[in-house]
């Protein structure tokens, strides 16, 4: 049977979840150190959820909300974990 990564549907936005991860996080939490997440999103309201949930569990968020924007924050900033829309307008998830 072929291992497929589990996706989320939130408003119509696809965002694969990454084993990888998950790993990371909990590693980084065992370190006592903060976790930092960035939330590649076009829609703010569809940004909004996940930013506020996270930070309520105490998740450092970054929310970009260009597929140009968040290529620059992954290439100048550490993240733990990117949750990421594939179906960004002009630079995409996927090619990303």
């Amino acid at each position: 049977m072929a291992r497929t990564e589990p996706t989320l549907s939130v408003a119509s936005a696809h965002v694969r979840c990454g084993v990888a991860g998950g790993a990371t996080i909990l590693a980084a939490k065992a370190r006592g150190r903060d976790v930092r997440i960035l939330v590649v999103e076009d829609e703010r309201k569809v940004a909004r959820a996940p930013r506020d949930g996270l930070e309520a569990e105490h998740y450092d968020v970054r929310v970009a909300t260009t597929g140009e924007e968040g290529f620059f924050l992954v290439n100048h900033e550490t993240f733990d974990l990117v949750v990421l829309d594939l179906m960004l307008p002009r630079r995409d998830g996927i090619g990303a």
